[in-house]
């Protein structure tokens, strides 16, 4: 007589088979009904061990597990080429030069005579500063990438900012007399396309209430002439731009 777990694990027939067949395929241990053949030949005292046998070992798929660090030499390889390849954007990327400047303006009339900064449209002396910072020194290019900032900036805040830095910076570049003053004269001839009463003069006074400049005025004796700052002859720069 065989004993009692030598004894074979009976085959469910008749109606209780599909039922058998459903909860054999729900196992964790099968997949589908590929292991009733062997779990109907193992003796029933190992079940237990071949369930643990089988079974796969527990993955948790909430755990994200990242792509492998990269090497030291490979990630100083990758910034060295992002940066070369940064410096080729700057230095040879981008649009042209022609593309960021103003259109090229029409031709001057043939009637026109006289040519001097006076007359001169202001799309004209833009051009003609153009070809001169190309053509000036690597120091006087710096200089004006400087002037051209502090220009913009001063735009920004208004004609009458605007005009007193024009006036400030072109004090500032005229050497003074043995007296320390630049006369009005000069100070004209440096800022030609300025009109003197409409702008140089008012500028000039508010400079002097910011205590900037000092204004040398010519006495007539008129007290309104004095008020209205007429006869100014001599500018005296104390505070440079």
């Amino acid at each position: 007589m065989l004993a009692l777990h030598d004894r074979p694990t009976p085959v469910p027939t008749g109606d209780d088979e599909d039922d058998a067949t459903r909860v054999w395929q729900e196992s964790p241990i099968v997949d589908g009904g590929a292991g009733m053949a062997a779990m109907a030949s193992t003796p029933t005292g190992a079940v237990a061990h071949d369930r643990q046998t089988l079974t796969e070992p527990r993955v948790d798929r909430d755990t994200i597990v990242g792509p492998p660090a990269l090497p030291l030499l490979l990630r100083l390889k990758a910034g060295w080429a992002s940066f070369w390849s940064a410096v080729a954007d700057a230095f040879f990327g981008g649009p042209r030069v022609s593309e960021r400047l103003p259109p090229v303006p029409p031709p001057r009339s043939r009637e026109v005579t006289g040519i001097s900064f006076g007359n001169i449209a202001d799309h004209e002396h833009g051009e003609f500063l153009l070809l001169e910072v190309v053509l000036a020194a690597p120091l006087y290019q710096r200089a004006a990438i400087e002037v051209a900032r502090e220009a913009l900036a001063a735009r920004r805040e208004g004609e009458a900012a605007y005009t007193n830095f024009v006036t400030h910076l072109a004090l500032s570049r005229l050497r003074p007399d043995k007296d320390g003053r630049v006369s009005v004269v000069r100070l004209r001839e440096k800022l030609p396309h300025l009109p003197y009463e409409r702008m140089i003069l008012p500028a000039l006074v508010r400079l002097e209430e910011q205590g900037v400049v000092t204004l040398a005025q010519t006495r007539t004796g008129d007290p309104m002439a004095e008020i209205l700052r007429e006869g100014v002859t001599h500018v005296e720069l104390r505070v440079p731009v």
